[in-house]
């Protein structure tokens, strides 16, 4: 068994020396048994340095094992990651490899959204460990490159705290009818139908028939550009869902029943400039299309900077500086796009009391409770005289 189990560590050293080299983009993690850890998020390429104050052998079990502590679910379950043996007076690290290895016994399974769990042993008769809780981890896998996931699930029964990822759909049934609408974090807690109306987008119509259940799908895409009022979602966000029986109902909501919640993994990246100009351009051709044909297009521009009292600096799209005064004061419509819970919404308005060198306006809003544009977004102004 030792002998066994040493050609184990061996190979294990061995395909880290490969694969470490291999794998350019993976993390090192250093990950300390001095402390507890519990469901550590790991990609699939990652490399965990695992450091333990105590000598003893590290090994992967089932999750009986891990919850039991039962010496022989260990035993029928473990396999051996390597040794925390002495080095000139230190103990040495154990590395996991966390990669899709080749179905063989010896090496863990790692798959997306799966748990691996680790103990570690003093000798191969030994529990006394993971019964103090002493050395116990477990590892939440994650493969960035997996494919787009579908969720089912009933409306009166939807999963708990449920993560998804970006492009992945869900297919929520139900066999009553109600609609379907995603609210504020505030409207989902508290229920309050003002703030319900205020921040819902309708995803659909729940119209069973017969008996047979109605499907409504979430696509949780992040989208550039689109439609007045389509969602688009980011990474790291929580979203929130309830049914009302009409546009006026908090029944449901109040009762608990038809409300669902999802959480995108990951981070968001820094924004770039690239991402700002593709934002400028998703706000035009938005703009444009809901706009379209209803006045004669003068000009698109990006907005430089604006003022609480809405004194509005424009520039072309290529950044240099739009002169206000070639357009008539009062004598104009303008469109502009603000994001709002991830969803962009149409605004419009008009420009006037241009400054004498033409260097700002006073935007005008067509309902004064509308929001402000936002500095580097797009601009649409469209002649109506």
């Amino acid at each position: 068994m030792l002998k066994r189990n040493t050609k184990i560590t061996t190979i294990t050293a061995l395909l880290a020396s490969v694969l470490v080299c291999s794998s350019a983009m993976a993390e090192r993690i250093t990950l300390n048994l001095s402390s507890s850890i519990s469901n550590l998020p790991v990609n699939i390429g990652d490399n965990i340095e695992v450091v333990s104050p105590k000598p003893g052998r590290l090994i992967n079990v089932s999750k009986e094992a891990y919850d039991s502590c039962d010496i022989d679910a260990i035993k029928a379950s473990r396999k051996v990651m390597g040794d925390f043996a002495s080095n000139e007076g230190e103990l040495r690290p154990v590395i996991l490899l966390i990669k899709k290895f080749p179905p063989l016994d010896i090496f863990p399974i790692y798959r997306d959204g799966k748990s691996n769990y680790f103990i570690v042993q003093d000798d191969e008769d030994s529990n006394q460990r993971c019964l103090a809780n002493d050395g116990k981890f477990t590892l939440n896998i994650i493969d960035p490159n997996r494919p787009p996931k579908r969720y089912s699930f009933d409306i009166t029964n939807p999963i708990p705290n449920l993560s998804v990822r970006l492009n992945d759909v869900l297919a929520v049934n139900s066999v009553e009818k109600g609609r379907l609408i995603r609210v504020s974090k505030e409207a989902f807690e508290t229920c309050n139908i003002d703030a319900i109306k205020q921040s819902r987008l309708t995803i659909g119509d729940f119209e069973p028939k017969d008996g047979e259940p109605w499907t409504l799908y979430i696509n949780v895409r992040k989208l550039h550009g689109g439609l007045d009022g389509i969602p688009t979602y980011k990474k790291g966000h929580t979203y929130y869902y309830i049914v009302q029986d009409d546009k006026n109902s908090n029944q449901k909501c109040l009762d608990g029943n038809g409300k669902f919640t999802f959480t995108t993994e990951g981070k968001e990246p820094l924004i770039t400039q690239e991402d700002i100009d593709k934002s400028l351009v998703a706000d035009i051709r938005m703009i444009n299309h809901v706009e379209l044909n209803k006045h004669k297009h003068t000009g698109e521009y990006r907005v430089r900077s604006i003022d609480k009292d809405g004194r509005i600096k424009l520039s072309y799209l290529n950044g240099i500086h739009f002169n206000h005064t070639n357009v008539p004061s009062r004598r104009n419509k303008v469109f502009w796009v603000v994001m709002q819970n991830d969803v962009r919404y149409v605004y419009s308005g008009q420009l006037g009391w241009h400054a004498k060198d033409g260097g700002y306006a006073f935007l005008i809003r067509d309902n004064s409770s509308d929001p402000y544009p936002k500095v580097n977004s797009g601009f649409v102004i469209e002649s109506i005289h």
